[in-house]
C-alpha cells in the first residue's frame, strides 16, 4: 500500500487523553495512513495503551526513546516517515472530523502544493472557539497563500507537509524542549514559499487543563527558539512575522523574559542581547528593543503594583464573585483562597453539566444566577486574557456595576519574583 500521510505523534505521559487522539486518527476515512507514534520515555500507562492499538492496528509503529522532549520526538519520526505526506499531532489534542487527512491530502494533490493546511479550533475545558486570531482566519479561505504575505508561525498540526521537501532540506524540530515548533514550521513555509489554506477546521487543540511551567533551563530554551526564529524571519525578510510574532513576544512569555534576565544570569543575558542586536541590525536602531534593563525594572514594578491592587481587592468588605473556572481559576482561588473575604461564589457564561459544581467550597454558578448583587458586587475576571473583552460585554449587558480585570500574567510574575 502507497502511504500517503505519515501521521506523527510524540507521546510522554498523556494516558489521560492519548485514547481519544489515537480514536481520531484511526477513524479517519483516509485509510493509506501510518500512525508513527513516539514514546518519548514516559512513565506513565501511555505505552501499554499504544501497544494496545498497535496490536488493533497494524499501521500503529511504535518508536521509544529516552525522554528527550517532544522536538526530539518529532524529528525521530520524521526519520521513519514513510508516507507522502506528513503530518503532527500531539497526544493531548485530536482530529475533529473523520475526514481532516482526506481533505487535507485531496486539496495539496488537486492544487500541487507542498503544504496544505486548515483552521485550528480551541478547546479551553469544554468551551471552544477558533484558535486564529489578528485576521488569521482570513488567510483560511481556500485559496493559495504565499509566504511574503503570511504572518503567522504557530499552529504546526494544523498542515500537512510534503515529506520529500521536508527531508531533502533537512528541516527539523529544534532540539530545545520550548519554542521549538514554531522554527519547524517557519523552515517548511519558507521552503515551500506557499500553501493552500483550507476553510475547515482540520485539528482540534486542547488547552486549560496544564500549568506552564518556567525554570531557568525552560526559559532559556524559549529564548533560544526566539532567537533561532528570528535569524529566519530576518533572513528572509519576513516582516509580517516579526510584526505579529516577535516584536512584542516578552507580553506573552513574560515570566521567562523578566524573570531571569539583568539579574546575573550570562546566558539569559546573552540570548536577549543577540536577539535585540539582530532587530537593530534588521529593522533599524529605532526600533523599540524586545528587552532592555530599564523595562525589565519597570514591568516588575507594575507587577508588583498589580499583585498588591488584587491583593487589596481580594481582601476588603466588598462583596465578590469570581468569573472563571479554568485552570487559571482554580490555582487563583486555591492560591488566594485564605485572603478573600466576601466571596459569593464563582461565575461562568455556561455552567456545564459534568463541570465540578464547588472550587474550594465556593460554589460555579452562571453569571445570571448573580443578577441580585449586580449593583453591588465586585466581579473579578480570572480567565486567559482572551477572553476579557467577551466577558466584560456580557457583564456590562447584565449591567453590572464593578468590573475587574486583573493582569494574571503580572500577577503570576510578581509571585516567582520574591
Amino acid at each position: 500500500m502507497d502511504i500517503k500521510i505519515s501521521v506523527i505523534i510524540p507521546v510522554y505521559n498523556m494516558a489521560k487523553y492519548l485514547s481519544e487522539c489515537l480514536n481520531s486518527i484511526v477513524h479517519q476515512s483516509l485509510k493509506e495512513i501510518e500512525i508513527i507514534a513516539v514514546n518519548d520515555g514516559s512513565t506513565d500507562e501511555s505505552l501499554f495503551i499504544l501497544e494496545k492499538y498497535a496490536y488493533q492496528y497494524d499501521n500503529i509503529k511504535i518508536f521509544t526513546q529516552q525522554n528527550l522532549g517532544a522536538g526530539m520526538a518529532r524529528n525521530n519520526g520524521i526519520k521513519l516517515a514513510q508516507g507522502k505526506y506528513l503530518a503532527v499531532i500531539d497526544p493531548d489534542d485530536y482530529y475533529p472530523s473523520s475526514d481532516c487527512l482526506e481533505v487535507l491530502y485531496n486539496t495539496a494533490e488537486e492544487h500541487d502544493v507542498l503544504i496544505c493546511g486548515g483552521m485550528i479550533m480551541r478547546n479551553y475545558n469544554g468551551k471552544k472557539s477558533l484558535w486564529d486570531k489578528k485576521g488569521i482566519d482570513r488567510y483560511f479561505c481556500n485559496t493559495i497563500v504565499n509566504i511574503s504575505d503570511y504572518p503567522e508561525i504557530y499552529g504546526h498540526q494544523r498542515y500537512i507537509y510534503n515529506t520529500d521537501m521536508i527531508k531533502k532540506n533537512n528541516i527539523l524540530y529544534l532540539s530545545c524542549r520550548r519554542y521549538e515548533d514554531q522554527y519547524f514550521v517557519l523552515k517548511a513555509l519558507v521552503c515551500a514559499q506557499k500553501f493552500y489554506g483550507l476553510n475547515k477546521v482540520v485539528y482540534e487543540y486542547r488547552r486549560g487543563y496544564k500549568h506552564a511551567e518556567y525554570s531557568l533551563k525552560t526559559s532559556r530554551d524559549i529564548l533560544f527558539g526566539i532567537k533561532e526564529v528570528l535569524k529566519v524571519v530576518r533572513e528572509n525578510n519576513l516582516k509580517l512575522v516579526y510584526e505579529n510574532r516577535i516584536k512584542n513576544i516578552d507580553k506573552e512569555y513574560i515570566i521567562p523574559f523578566y524573570k531571569y534576565s539583568f539579574c546575573g544570569n550570562k546566558e539569559i543575558d546573552e540570548q536577549i542581547e543577540e536577539i535585540n542586536a539582530i532587530v537593530e541590525e534588521w529593522i533599524g536602531k529605532d526600533e523599540e528593543l524586545i528587552l532592555s534593563k530599564f523595562s525589565v525594572e519597570s514591568m516588575k514594578e507594575e507587577s508588583r503594583k498589580e499583585y498588591q491592587a488584587i491583593m487589596n481587592d481580594l481582601s476588603d468588605e466588598n462583596l465578590k464573585i469570581i468569573y472563571g473556572s479554568g485552570i487559571k481559576a482554580h490555582d487563583f482561588i486555591k492560591r488566594y483562597h485564605h485572603k478573600m473575604k466576601n466571596v459569593l461564589g464563582i461565575a461562568v457564561t455556561k455552567k456545564e453539566s459534568n463541570s465540578d459544581n464547588i472550587i474550594e467550597n465556593l460554589t460555579i454558578k452562571q453569571i445570571e444566577e448573580y443578577l441580585l448583587y449586580r449593583e453591588e458586587a465586585q466581579v473579578i475576571i480570572v480567565t486567559i486574557s482572551e477572553y476579557h473583552k467577551e466577558i466584560e460585554q456580557k457583564l456590562n449587558k447584565l449591567e453590572f456595576q464593578h468590573i475587574i480585570k486583573p493582569d494574571m500574567k503580572k500577577i503570576e510574575l510578581a509571585e516567582v519574583l520574591d
